[in-house]
């Protein structure tokens, strides 16, 4: 399983312009997504 920092940061290296978070049964990691792409400048619909 990788963190939700590394995912954006791979995505973003690769340059991909987006890319989907899933979470099994809940919506647990959007809260860390949504923060860390703010940190990152990024932008994030949710």
């Amino acid at each position: 399983q990788a963190s939700i920092q590394r995912l954006v940061d791979k995505a973003s290296g690769d340059g991909m312009k987006a890319i989907a978070l899933t979470d099994h049964g809940a919506m647990y990691g959007i809260k860390e997504f949504l923060n860390y792409t703010q940190k990152k400048n990024a932008p994030a619909n949710a």
